[in-house]
């Protein structure tokens, strides 16, 4: 949770402590925003003593950066006319280019957010990034994280994590092209998004190209899809990554031993009812350089925390699985 202390500067700025703690999730969605909690109020706290980690926060939310991408974020070199273009430290080393929202005010944020990230580069790094000089990108990383839980941005203590940016910006990019929050949000009938079918797949591709996949299918991780699944499929999947996500020491761990990604699979990830005596599967990718020998552990290591529950296997081809749920770790 956050300190007193983080409180009482919020009340200073007018915001009421029930605008950053946990209310009811919307289904389906891993943004801020339906998870009850205004990121905008919580990155005015954290700017009060981490101006910088605030400032990456609001790359993600406003250009759906990943955290690897913020800290590797070179505004000066990076904005275009449109939008801006992202080179480093993106997933498989491929650029991508994020636009501007159409809607005035969005834009004039992101601009905003951009002419800040660029003066803070130039003044506090020497190669205009926005990352922390002198410190490798696991260093770096660690650090950043580290703010995080000062702040008690987590699942545990608000029920949201840093990669839930990234999905509000998707969210938010749905709506600025169709002028509807996505189908994961819960806001509109299902039957207006199978009425508007071309223009719904124009925006799961746009969304896609600015989130750096080139799969329009992939958006549907962070917006949900118009699909005939049951509410109580829905539920079986969510409890699930509960297990994951909130068992103590599961995705700590798990980030300790290597694991830098991991979704349900297989029955699991379709909500399929199954016999108690079933693991559910658990595919996992792993950080740059560890060796796959390190699944002992995390079988190990599940097995301890998680007796009979889990079975792991490995993500091949760095592909993600495409009938997998994610499951965020951090």
């Amino acid at each position: 949770m956050l300190s007193i202390a983080s409180y009482q500067a919020l009340e200073a700025k007018g915001v009421e402590k029930s605008a950053v703690t946990r209310a009811q999730v919307t289904h389906g969605s891993k943004s801020w925003k339906a998870a009850g909690v205004d990121a905008h109020a919580i990155i005015e706290v954290v700017a009060v003593e981490n101006p910088q980690e605030a400032l990456l926060f609001e790359l993600e939310l406003h250009f759906g950066l990943r955290v690897k991408e913020a800290l590797s974020f070179r505004p000066r070199e990076a904005e275009r006319g449109e939008g801006i273009a992202i080179k480093l430290g993106t997933k498989g080393g491929l650029g991508r280019f994020v636009p501007f929202m159409k809607d005035p005010v969005k834009q004039a944020k992101q601009r905003d957010v951009l002419e800040r990230a660029r003066a803070w580069a130039d003044e506090h790094n020497n190669k205009g990034e926005m990352g922390y000089p002198r410190l490798t990108m696991e260093e770096a990383r660690t650090k950043y994280y580290h703010v995080l839980r000062k702040y008690g941005i987590n699942k545990k203590a608000m029920g949201v994590a840093s990669h839930g940016l990234r999905h509000q910006f998707a969210a938010d990019m749905f709506e600025d092209i169709t002028g509807h929050r996505p189908p994961a949000e819960g806001e509109q009938s299902p039957a207006w998004f199978k009425q508007n079918r071309e223009l719904v797949d124009h925006a799961y591709k746009k969304v896609s190209e600015a989130l750096g996949h080139w799969r329009k299918d992939i958006s549907t991780a962070y917006l949900s899809s118009v699909s005939m699944m049951s509410k109580l499929q829905q539920q079986r999947i969510e409890k699930l990554i509960e297990i994951v996500q909130n068992t103590p020491g599961v995705a700590p761990g798990l980030l300790e031993l290597g694991v830098k990604r991991a979704w349900l699979t297989g029955r699991a990830a379709l909500g399929i009812e199954m016999p108690h005596n079933e693991r559910f599967v658990l595919t996992v990718g792993l950080e740059e350089g560890v060796k796959w020998d390190v699944l002992h552990g995390v079988h190990a290591l599940l097995q301890k925390l998680l007796p009979g529950r889990v079975m792991v296997t490995p993500l091949l081809g760095g592909v993600q699985p495409d009938d997998g749920v994610e499951v965020f770790l951090c």
